[in-house]
């Protein structure tokens, strides 16, 4: 039941807001059209991970998209988040990751050499006639986590922490499979006297403590989340609301390309087409090939 899932929960008397995540078919949806080397992988589905907890954390009326640009092999790792049109309908996530094909992704190349130097960008964008918004801070380091961290710290001044586990699963004689969980916990701002809750010091202390508890938990082949949360938690009161599930959705349509084709001029459209007039594109998110004719 909790499989592509979020669990959003609050600490009442810390002043805590967190969400819990799970992925898998959901991953296995994304990653499926494309032969994406492991690393690659693993680095897409927590940037997922990341996007989905983020995005279930944000009032959100259309789409958060995440991209982590850098000057490494991996070009960029990009998702979007689409909110859900109605109350009890899934939330959509799609992902895709643009790398420098010739470049070792062993084992013996660290995450941080990956990914090199750069961006990590959060833009949401609220539907039609709403300005989007866009942040953007320096990737620490090649990772993600404290990428995203630093992002909440620097543009909105909120001390957030994410706990992330991506595993794969190898079967004989079966394709091995993806799984993901993530806890994401943020401190809610004090309104009325314009200050930060916890000290650096005290936020530290808290997050030390609930990473020592969460260790392998994510990894128990019957996860239990109100067990998990009850005990990495422990004796703080905790609320924790009704699941929403997420899945993969990708929103590339014929005619939005047509569209964006119309734009070019007929010298540039010349130079795209094929011996019989065709123009081929494909979706970089969900592999789609579409084969369009502009009159």
């Amino acid at each position: 039941m909790f499989m592509d899932s979020l669990l959003a929960f609050q600490l009442d008397k810390k002043d805590v807001r967190g969400r819990l995540a799970r992925v898998g078919p959901m991953l296995q949806d994304i990653l499926k059209n494309h032969n994406y080397p492991d690393r690659i992988s693993l680095l897409l589905a927590e940037v997922t991970l990341l996007t989905a907890l983020i995005g279930e954390m944000i009032k959100l009326r259309w789409r958060l998209s995440l991209q982590i640009r850098g000057d490494g092999p991996v070009k960029l790792l990009a998702t979007d988040y689409f909110a859900p049109s109605k109350g009890k309908e899934a939330a959509k996530l799609r992902a895709y990751a643009d790398y420098d094909k010739k470049s070792d992704f062993s084992d013996k190349i660290i995450s941080s050499d990956l990914i090199g130097r750069g961006f990590f960008s959060l833009i949401i964008d609220q539907g039609r006639n709403m300005e989007p918004y866009k942040g953007i801070t320096p990737i620490v380091k090649g990772d993600l986590s404290n990428s995203a961290k630093t992002y909440f710290f620097q543009s909105e001044q909120i001390l957030t922490s994410f706990f992330l586990d991506v595993t794969k699963n190898y079967s004989s004689g079966k394709e091995s499979t993806w799984n993901a969980a993530g806890l994401m916990v943020q401190e809610l701002p004090n309104l009325k006297e314009k200050k930060q809750r916890f000290s650096t010091e005290k936020w530290k202390n808290f997050s030390d403590k609930i990473k020592e508890n969460v260790k392998n938990k994510f990894r128990e082949n019957k996860l239990d989340e109100y067990k998990l949360l009850s005990e990495v938690f422990e004796t703080m009161d905790i609320t924790v609301y009704d699941p929403k599930k997420i899945k993969f959705g990708c929103s590339c349509k014929k005619d939005k390309l047509l569209s964006t084709l119309r734009g070019h001029s007929r010298e540039e459209l010349e130079t795209m087409q094929d011996t019989k007039g065709v123009i081929q594109a494909d979706c970089q998110f969900c592999g789609k090939i579409y084969k369009l004719k502009i009159d």
